[in-house]
């Protein structure tokens, strides 16, 4: 294929992704969900490696983390945020640059697809491949914010790729660079330790028992015990308590059930018809033929994917099936592909009407993605920037679930001194709970407590978003009760609503005339463990 045709191709991928970003809104909403916990991960290694710092990394995370206490290093693995530190290093850490990143991340996904494709398919199925991936629900969700599962997915094409470079030549070579590909993925997060699963299939389903007599097929073993091995021995205790589930049977039936609706949803039913032709095609000529290796591993890194995300109880959600979508549109190509050589001289046209007709049945779950989430709190994060004391750089988020870290990766990202400001999460000086809050229980029973727990903290600054009362934690309504008993005290600074929430920044008189005691809001705030966030 000539080079014009895939830049060009290329170019409209990009112009495509960012698109969507645009229509998602990605560019004015603040961090939701994981979003805040991946950035300031990322902010964090950035600014160590600007910073020329002579403290330990964990003295700095620990101190870091004080500041703003969502950093996400051990429950997720630390490679995602040395490569998005390195992007900040060049392009900057504002918000379009990380979502600019994103965008690379998911257009880099297509283009390998489609590369893969374009040589044995034409250019018309490789692009159909491209733009399904880029339109589907949960990869549309991933480039609009700053998520791994995205990353993930082109970890695993790539280490497809590798493994069918073996399969294809029989070199240590690529046996080891699919272990490597397996350490780097596993190395963003868990779950890329699907790709464990792999060469099992490629063996059962494309027939390569003589695969399990060759040193080369058992090498990838110990690269990833070595290199990966030693994390997972360390975090594991801090990632299990995420699960939301129970290894069983039980979660097999639900979590089998669960997928299979998604990918129902996500890629249409004529593409699950066409995948579904393609794994059988493959299934059927069980043989080990150079000539199917691609098919081959497809199918076995689909396979491995549905797999763990159906054994493996740690939740279930459409994003977590995004590195089965490559492999599974390489199987609807190959279906396409075999239908239309059944037409004769009119192949390539029954295969490229056909390709349009699955792309057409996609695109009502294309088209249904809701814009993120906006919290009205990027002017709150000027607004407590503006009012901020020198000696007494403190404030106390008072919010519910996602906007409590939203705030903190906005203030981050406007710090000229990080790390400056100690922002405070009410969910844990004003509440309780397990992991991420997922048991949470407020802390104190009276708005008088709440107030004596901000003056033991000298908290000069109170950011509150919510309504009045019936909030999702009862801390928030603790404090607006606080508020109201103590009106001479609160003072407000800045206010703002938007869709019926209102946003409210207060000064608390009496402790803005007060020091910070930085020793006891660094111990408030820092990791009880140096690898929990």
């Amino acid at each position: 294929m000539k080079k014009s045709v895939v830049g060009c191709a290329v170019l409209g991928m990009v112009v495509l992704t960012i698109l969507l970003q645009v229509w998602a809104g990605a560019y004015r909403s603040e961090f939701g969900n994981d979003e805040y916990a991946h950035y300031v991960s990322s902010l964090l290694i950035h600014d160590y490696i600007v910073g020329g710092q002579y403290v330990s990394p964990v003295t700095y995370l620990r101190q870091y983390h004080a500041h703003y206490p969502v950093v996400g290093i051990g429950h997720w693995g630390p490679l995602a945020y040395f490569a998005e530190a390195a992007w900040m290093l060049l392009f900057g850490w504002g918000r379009t640059s990380v979502i600019l990143s994103s965008a690379g991340i998911t257009v880099a996904t297509a283009a390998v697809l489609f590369h893969v494709l374009a040589r044995r398919f034409g250019g018309i199925l490789a692009g159909f491949a491209a733009v399904s991936y880029i339109l589907s629900p949960p990869v549309q969700a991933g480039t609009a914010s700053l998520m791994l599962d995205n990353s993930i997915a082109l970890i695993c094409l790539l280490a497809m790729v590798a493994y069918r470079r073996y399969i294809e030549s029989g070199r240590a070579l690529f046996s080891g660079l699919f272990g490597l590909l397996a350490v780097a993925g596993m190395l963003v997060k868990g779950n890329a330790a699907c790709l464990a699963l792999l060469p099992a299939f490629v063996v059962v389903i494309g027939g390569h028992w003589p695969l399990l007599r060759r040193p080369s097929f058992w090498l990838p073993v110990p690269i990833v015990l070595v290199l990966a091995g030693p994390w997972y021995f360390m975090t594991y205790p801090l990632v299990s308590p995420g699960f939301r589930y129970t290894w069983g049977l039980e979660f097999i039936a639900i979590a089998g059930r669960a997928n299979a609706e998604i990918m129902a949803w996500v890629c249409g039913p004529l593409a699950i018809a066409a995948g579904l032709v393609g794994v059988g095609l493959v299934l059927a000529r069980r043989r080990p033929h150079s000539a199917d290796a691609l098919m081959v591993t497809a199918v076995s890194l689909l396979a491995s994917v549905i797999a763990f995300q159906t054994v493996v109880p740690a939740a279930i959600q459409d994003r977590y099936l995004v590195s089965a979508l490559p492999p599974f549109f390489i199987a609807c190509v190959f279906a396409l592909h075999w239908i239309g050589c059944r037409a004769g001289t009119k192949a390539g046209t029954v295969s490229a009407v056909g390709a349009g007709l699955v792309l057409l049945a996609a695109m009502p779950a294309a088209l249904s993605i809701v814009p993120k989430s906006q919290f009205g709190l990027i002017e709150a994060a000027r607004q407590i920037w503006k009012n901020a004391l020198p000696s007494n750089p403190s404030v106390l988020i008072a919010t519910n679930g996602e906007p409590e870290g939203a705030i903190i990766a906005e203030l981050a990202m406007r710090d000229p001194h990080r790390a400056s400001i100690f922002a405070i999460r009410g969910s844990r000086l004003l509440g309780g709970g397990g992991y991420n809050t997922a048991d949470y229980v407020p802390r104190f029973n009276s708005p008088q407590e709440i107030m004596e727990a901000i003056d033991d903290y000298n908290i000069p600054f109170v950011l509150v978003r919510g309504t009045e009362t019936g909030n999702e934690w009862r801390h928030v309504d603790q404090v607006n009760q606080a508020r109201k008993l103590f009106p001479e005290r609160w003072k407000p600074v800045y206010e703002s609503e938007r869709d019926g929430v209102k946003v409210a920044l207060y000064r608390i008189v009496g402790n803005d005339r007060a020091s910070a005691d930085i020793v006891r809001l660094i111990e408030l705030s820092a990791p009880k463990n140096l690898l929990r966030r």
